[in-house]
């Protein structure tokens, strides 16, 4: 599940920072080498497009009219538009502890990330369990 805390995202950078002095067999993320504020939102936010494509490619799996009937994809329809809006608003209101600061983009952007793989593989479950009726 995607973090919680609102200051995991901050630990993030306090990790990357452990990782380096570990050595390179200590990394532990993809994003734990990204030591400045701009690295994270870079590293994050390459991470949550990649998410968002693998979303992107569920969901069209999911929307094949030999998945769903019609009622079933506008179903599915409504409530990805639904859930974008809560990803959206849970995220910023995360970021909101940070307001003013450099790490609100880190935590908005890592929410995101979060969030959208959660929802992934909840659709590739989804897609999984209709595909075999």
């Amino acid at each position: 599940m995607f973090f919680s805390a609102m200051g995991s995202y901050l630990a993030a950078g306090v990790v990357a920072l452990a990782a380096l002095a570990a050595g390179p067999a200590a990394a532990a993320s993809p994003c734990d080498g990204a030591l400045t504020t701009s690295a994270m939102v870079n590293c994050f936010g390459d991470l949550l497009s990649s998410q968002d494509r693998r979303l992107n490619a569920i969901y069209q799996r999911l929307m094949s009219p030999r998945v769903l009937d019609d009622e079933s994809r506008v179903l599915l329809r409504d409530a990805q538009r639904a859930w974008i809006s809560f990803r959206d608003a849970e995220c910023a209101w995360q970021g909101d502890t940070f307001r003013g600061g450099t790490q609100r983009g880190v935590v908005e952007i890592g929410c995101k990330g979060d969030m959208t793989k959660t929802r992934v593989d909840q659709l590739q479950q989804e897609f999984e369990a209709r595909s075999r009726n």
